[in-house]
């Protein structure tokens, strides 16, 4: 799963929300950075607090992807349009065609959501514009685990480049989804691509339902009303 479809449920619980977020925040901006259930649980236990509600949303991350990651329609949607990849750009490489089956699929959720739930993405920014940036990097310094002072610089440029907007568009998801191959030295796909991906996002609409657990299903329905 990918940050709108993990926050869409807690747009209304601003540090809880920045949690589910925050993994592959760290992805993003200090790879290096990796927060283990032993640096969250402590400050769960300790009580109510601004950083105790960001480790419960780290942990909601967490139980997330474990569902997403084992559904059946996760492994055959990933599986479908990684084929469609590899049959047109990838002669054979089966390892590169499941990643980009994979990555293409969370985007496309995340930009299908925002389709779907016109206000979700403007609350979502509006969230991440309101976190001090130095405060959200304490906050993740002070878990114990290895210290960053690359969040700051990350959440300026997150907050102004707002690149889940483009997940709304074939030509912009390729853009962004070319931007992750480029990171990881995979090699960029060609224009050419944004066929498949306006296939693809045909075959995710389809299976949404599947794709999404209950309770997320639940919250996108009552912000589409």
């Amino acid at each position: 799963m990918n940050c709108l479809a993990h926050a869409i449920r807690f747009l209304d619980d601003k540090w809880f929300m920045i949690g589910t977020g925050l993994p592959d925040w760290l992805g993003m901006a200090d790879r290096k950075v990796r927060i283990r259930p032993k640096h969250t649980e402590p400050i769960i236990e300790a009580g109510q607090s601004d950083l105790a509600s960001m480790c419960l949303g780290i942990q909601q991350h967490w139980v997330d992807d474990d569902w997403f990651h084992t559904t059946p329609a996760f492994h055959e949607v990933t599986g479908r349009i990684g084929k469609m990849f590899k049959e047109q750009y990838d002669s054979g490489d089966n390892y590169r065609s499941g990643f980009v089956g994979h990555i293409a699929c969370e985007l496309l959720i995340d930009g299908i959501l925002a389709q779907q739930n016109p206000g979700a993405l403007d609350r979502y920014y509006e969230l991440v514009r309101s976190i001090d940036a130095t405060d959200l990097q304490n906050k993740i310094n002070s878990l114990g685990a290895r210290k960053t002072d690359a969040m700051t610089r990350f959440l300026d440029k997150y907050s102004c480049e707002q690149f889940l907007r483009d997940y709304l568009t074939d030509d912009g998801l390729l853009y962004r989804l070319n931007r992750v191959l480029t990171r990881v030295r995979l090699g960029a796909l060609p224009d050419s691509a944004v066929s498949v991906v306006a296939e693809s996002r045909v075959i995710v609409r389809e299976e949404l339902d599947d794709l999404l657990s209950a309770e997320i299903r639940t919250a996108a329905a009552c912000r589409a009303e």
